[in-house]
């Protein structure tokens, strides 16, 4: 076992809170990145994130690829790579 500062340290943990502030902070930030994220590819990422409960990890590994090729041939696929190379936003960014 090791304590969330190891596990920061190790790179485990993406933040570390010291403060209630903190974590509203961090809570708030978290939340503001993932409203920038397509929709649908958040929803099939919580969709693989669950099917991680009830199915083994080489089914969830081969539905995470099929789900990614399919992400990847949606329009929005084309939308997000353009509008990261122009370093503008999405049409679907909320904000």
């Amino acid at each position: 076992m090791i304590d969330a500062a190891e596990a920061y340290r190790l790179g485990v943990g993406r933040h570390l809170c010291s403060t209630a502030a903190d974590l509203a902070r961090t809570l708030r930030a978290v939340i503001d990145d993932i409203l920038k994220l397509e929709p649908q590819a958040v929803a099939e990422v919580k969709r693989l994130v669950l099917s991680t409960a009830t199915s083994d990890d080489r089914s969830v590994l081969d539905d995470a690829a099929r789900s990614l090729v399919g992400l990847l041939r949606r329009p929005q696929a084309s939308e997000g790579i353009a509008a990261f190379m122009r370093k503008t936003a999405p049409s679907w960014t909320k904000g």
